[in-house]
């Protein structure tokens, strides 16, 4: 199920200087749908649940680096190359991000996070407060 069709979540997500970033979303959002996922479109950033509602994935446009975020339902205790602490998106079950270009491919790699993060969403764990307050402490986390 998709809730918003992807022409609406681009007018509203990607606006004016965000829209050099519409076409790696729209990869990113194949790779989402693609398997399943539905497609959410809050605010500032779009959500993919899986069919039980369990969200997998939310992927945030950041104007600052000109990039876009995605954050996912990942084990906490992963260690790979392209994902880095999501503390700072606030998403308590998304504790991994990637970052992609808006030249940027989704890779093999980024296609497997993906694989991983609808296999690990039903069983996701939410991050201690102690996170977030940590990071609310010390400023916004940058990868």
């Amino acid at each position: 199920m998709v809730l918003m069709d992807r022409e609406q979540a681009t007018k509203k997500v990607f606006p004016g200087k965000l829209a050099d970033l519409v076409n790696v979303w729209e990869l990113v959002d194949d790779a989402m749908t693609d398997r399943g996922l539905s497609r959410d479109v809050k605010t500032i950033y779009v959500s993919y649940t899986d069919p039980d509602r369990n969200l997998v994935a939310a992927v945030h446009p950041d104007q600052t680096t000109r990039t876009i975020e995605i954050a996912l339902s990942l084990p906490p205790d992963l260690d790979g190359e392209l994902t880095y602490d999501s503390t700072h998106l606030k998403w308590r079950t998304l504790p991994w991000a990637v970052r992609l270009g808006p030249d940027d491919q989704v890779s093999s790699e980024i296609m497997g996070l993906i694989q991983t993060a609808i296999e690990y969403a039903p069983s996701s764990v939410p991050r201690p407060s102690e996170d977030f307050e940590k990071v609310n402490r010390q400023g916004r986390y940058r990868a």
